[in-house]
């Protein structure tokens, strides 16, 4: 994770133990949906991200999602 956040900022991340159990949430802070793309292939270029390790198979599934900030959040 630390690799990962010298490529752009962490938001957010959570992890559920409550409702959808096990579930990984994390959020990352781009201007736009070109700098994400750039961070997105340097990071897996560099085998920063995903994380290498864990047992294979472990993810059954995976979504990703662009969203952005409302006008009163400090995210702008």
């Amino acid at each position: 994770m630390a690799e990962r956040i010298k490529l752009s900022p962490l938001a957010g991340a959570w992890y559920s133990e409550l409702g959808g159990l096990n579930r990984w949430c994390h959020i990352w802070a781009y201007k736009d949906a070109a700098e994400r793309f750039a961070v997105r292939e340097r990071a897996r270029n560099e085998g920063v991200w995903p994380p290498r390790g864990g047992q294979p198979g472990a993810t059954l599934k995976q979504e990703n999602m662009l969203v952005v900030p409302a006008s009163f959040s400090p995210l702008h």
